[in-house]
């Protein structure tokens, strides 16, 4: 298999990127897809907190920020880079 070379992600990722954030917005506004984002929400904090503990409700708010800044631009590029399941 070959690998995608960076600039043609890149120029895919320009392409999407627009739609894939409207496609974001509307997932969040399905109340269906967002209760099972946050039922997932709640178990990754059961389980990941032997490993994390509390860390992320002592982060300052812009540190928080940052994160959910990287989380949604994350899902963006997810959403650039082919068919998503279950969205």
């Amino acid at each position: 298999m070959s690998v995608i070379p960076l600039e043609e992600q890149l120029r895919i990722f320009d392409e999407e990127a627009e739609d894939a954030r409207a496609k974001l917005i509307l997932m969040l506004h399905d109340d269906e897809w967002a209760g099972s984002v946050i039922a997932l929400g709640r178990k990754r904090i059961q389980t990941n907190f032997p490993r994390f503990k509390d860390a992320m409700y002592r982060w300052t708010a812009r540190w928080r920020g940052v994160n959910v800044e990287e989380e949604i631009a994350d899902a963006i590029a997810y959403l650039t880079s082919g068919p998503v399941d279950g969205c």
